[in-house]
């Protein structure tokens, strides 16, 4: 594979999830994810310390690696956590969950693709995906204020995202998730530059 030649080294963000996406080379893609995460419930539900604005970091992939279009790159696992959920949530199937976003691109949000919110060469051309544990895709709901409403839940719920009780610790879950940059065109010229995606997440229980 041909070398990249590190020239001034200038910033270039692969994605801002209100997860965070960043990249350092001129040829090369690197990435944050930063949630905003709103708790609505019925009882205490809290968002565990240090996930209230998560930030994962994807490392770097290179534009060669985002070069057709729907190729994936730079897989990266982390978690969103809430507890202090009450005494009547016991089962990960009484959480219903809604990842939003406030840019409507429906042909990416199905797919759980997170378009770009930065204005460089690639705004167009590389996203960052959202995945369940397993692999499969999260539809992202769009709305056009930041505030997830319970009307956007939809049926994902805790079981069908793979929500997981904490081991050790009542009314406690965690949901297993993946992101990774999604090449929307073909082509690799255009794939290197800043990226920043959000992601808003809401946590509603019956």
């Amino acid at each position: 594979m041909k070398k990249v030649k590190k020239q001034g080294l200038f910033r270039q963000i692969i994605g801002l999830f209100s997860l965070l996406f960043l990249a350092p080379f001129s040829s090369a893609s690197d990435g944050w994810v930063k949630f905003t995460v709103t708790i609505k419930n019925g009882g205490t539900c809290q968002v565990r310390s240090g996930y209230e604005n998560k930030q994962v970091d994807l490392g770097t992939v290179y534009a060669n690696e985002l070069s057709t279009a729907n190729q994936t790159a730079g897989e990266k696992d982390f978690d969103l956590w809430v507890e202090e959920c009450g005494d009547l949530i016991n089962e990960t199937n009484k959480l219903k969950f809604v990842l939003m976003n406030t840019t409507n691109k429906p042909s990416l949000l199905v797919k759980g693709v997170l378009p770009n919110l930065e204005t460089g060469a690639n705004k167009d051309s590389v996203g960052v995906q959202l995945l369940t544990k397993t692999g499969n895709p999260i539809e992202i709901k769009y709305n056009a204020l930041p505030l997830p409403t319970e009307a956007l839940v939809s049926s994902p719920n805790g079981d069908t995202l793979g929500a997981e009780a904490v081991t050790g610790q009542k009314h406690a879950f965690k949901l297993p998730l993946k992101a990774r940059f999604y090449a929307i065109t073909n082509g690799k010229n255009d794939k290197a530059g800043d990226v920043r995606a959000e992601v808003i997440f809401a946590a509603f229980y019956e």
